[in-house]
């Protein structure tokens, strides 16, 4: 069997076992489209999108291509607003924002939109592909995707995540092993910062005991990870860092400087950007905040909190202040539009793939 002939690409109707993550905030319908265009799975991060800007994010991504691609959604928890640490995340955060000449907000809008209303307004756009992460929806989710015939990918931390998620009735999960860049997908954890497995741990441990094809995430770069993520049981894979660099993302050029200046020991796992665990190199602000990891708002409270000085840091090229997630191996990332990566990755995976079993023959 070919290497891209798999039930990955079976169940998504795709060419090539190669997924864009979500990336919500740079996921442009563009990316979305030059992806699922060159044969892969583009997918749009709309989760913190409302349903009317779902719908007209859709609309776009439909007038470029009409190959599949997904919609990544997070599954939360409406947090406690007065939490005690607000008021002390907000005396901490004042100088940041003085520095970048804002005020205080009067008022934080911590309203969070409906995961329902979500689903079906992409449901009724016609997308055929939807997938999840922080957790599994309600079963009336889950029944009305059925029922829509669409295919559901869930995104699991550990192995216990991952028969979770196939029992729920998912159809492919993705395996993110602590290499990756952005939001730790954890939800079955009491500790989320505590869960770190390695992805060459995570991938065969989780396809020895779930019956659904599994996706590998974290590091994953070029052919060599691919081939590797491959000969460990995965039958795709997902790249985030790789595709943060494309011309396509809609990431600022101080973050995709920032990514290539990266190394092995560049990114630390935090809390402090949005009260959720995720993958960041490591800034001023993570430095100056150390402290209080243990004592963050909860998502999507501190998100909430964080957004003026991230959006504003973002404007002026500040990377110390900015969220820059990132995986453990995006120094490994290369300046290509999205077309141009894919063909890329493609030939390099033939290239290992050949090299591989030559020196398995030579044994």
């Amino acid at each position: 069997m070919m290497w891209n002939q798999t039930g990955v690409t079976q169940l998504l109707g795709i060419t090539y076992p190669i997924v864009q993550a979500g990336m919500a905030g740079v996921s442009s319908p563009s990316i979305v489209a030059e992806v699922s265009n060159a044969g892969c799975l583009g997918t749009l991060g709309a989760s913190y999108m409302s349903p009317q800007d779902i719908t007209s994010a859709i609309k776009d991504i439909q007038a470029l291509t009409d190959k599949p691609f997904a919609v990544n959604l997070f599954v939360t928890q409406r947090a406690i607003v007065f939490s005690p640490e607000l008021q002390k995340m907000q005396t901490e955060l004042a100088p940041f924002r003085i520095e970048l000449e804002l005020t205080e907000p009067d008022a934080i809008d911590f309203e969070w939109y409906d995961l329902t209303q979500q689903v079906q307004a992409v449901v009724d756009a016609g997308v055929k592909i939807i997938s999840f992460t922080f957790g599994i929806p309600s079963a009336d989710i889950v029944t009305m995707l059925h029922e829509a015939g669409v295919t559901i990918i869930g995104t699991a931390t550990t192995v216990k995540e991952a028969v979770m998620i196939e029992d729920a009735g998912f159809h492919i999960v993705v395996a993110q092993g602590m290499e990756a860049g952005g939001h730790r997908a954890s939800f079955a954890s009491e500790d989320e910062l505590a869960v770190q497995v390695g992805l060459m741990s995570l991938v065969p441990q989780m396809v020895d005991q779930v019956g659904v094809p599994v996706i590998a995430a974290g590091g994953i770069m070029d052919g060599r990870s691919i081939v590797a993520a491959l000969a460990l049981g995965a039958q795709g894979v997902q790249l985030g860092s790789a595709f943060l660099l494309t011309d396509e993302s809609s990431a600022v050029e101080a973050y995709k400087k920032a990514l290539l200046d990266t190394n092995d020991e560049s990114t630390i796992v935090t809390k402090l950007f949005s009260g959720k665990p995720a993958r960041v190199i490591a800034n001023r602000f993570t430095k100056v905040l150390h402290s209080l990891e243990d004592n963050v708002p909860a998502f999507p409270l501190q998100n909430t909190l964080t957004s003026d000085i991230r959006k504003m840091a973002a404007v002026v090229g500040d990377t110390d202040l900015m969220s820059l997630y990132a995986g453990q191996s995006s120094c490994l990332g290369r300046e290509l539009s999205a077309r141009e990566l894919i063909d890329t990755l493609v030939s390099e995976v033939a290239t290992n793939q050949f090299q591989y079993h030559d020196a398995s023959d030579q044994n």
